[in-house]
């Protein structure tokens, strides 16, 4: 069916319509979860690096430096308190040294997140923990809370 010149149909508006809306949607949620993609790529390649050189005295400062080192390399500063350059809820490395030898990295962050146009905030607690062992197995653990709600929205890889 054609319409006269200068005539819009529902469908364009719909379109239009759904433009704005997943543009404004993206705007909000895209940073926060790029950012926690990113920091689970950062945290998992520190432990692969770690299971390596794990053994000596000064393996954790030396990870703790590759992983601010990491962060800047995927632009993940802005995670990092201002002040004292340390990561909002900071990371925790540990070391199991008996058989099965485990190295684990633990970080968490808060991210307040404001909902345009409604005048809502809601605090989301992200988590990402690397296991790694000498043998070669890896576990990767990640969870997004809510923090308003009790409900968590968990994923976990093997």
């Amino acid at each position: 069916m054609r319409y006269r010149r200068g005539k819009i149909s529902f469908y364009t508006i719909l379109g239009i319509g759904l433009l704005v809306g997943g543009s404004g949607f993206g705007y909000t949620f895209a940073p926060m979860y790029w950012d926690y993609y990113n920091m689970k790529q950062v945290v998992r390649e520190v432990a692969l690096e770690w299971r390596h050189g794990g053994e000596y005295k000064d393996a954790i400062p030396r990870m703790k430096e590759q992983l601010r080192i990491k962060m800047g390399q995927k632009n993940l500063l802005d995670l990092l308190d201002a002040e004292n350059q340390k990561p909002l809820s900071e990371c925790k490395f540990t070391s199991k040294p008996k058989p099965p030898a485990e190295r684990t990295i633990y970080c968490e962050w808060e991210v307040n997140t404001a909902y345009p146009l409604i005048g809502t905030e809601v605090d989301r607690l992200f988590q990402v923990e690397v296991v790694v062992e000498t043998s070669g197995d890896i576990a990767e653990y990640a969870q997004v809370i809510n923090l308003n709600t009790t409900e968590p929205e968990t994923a976990t890889n093997q």
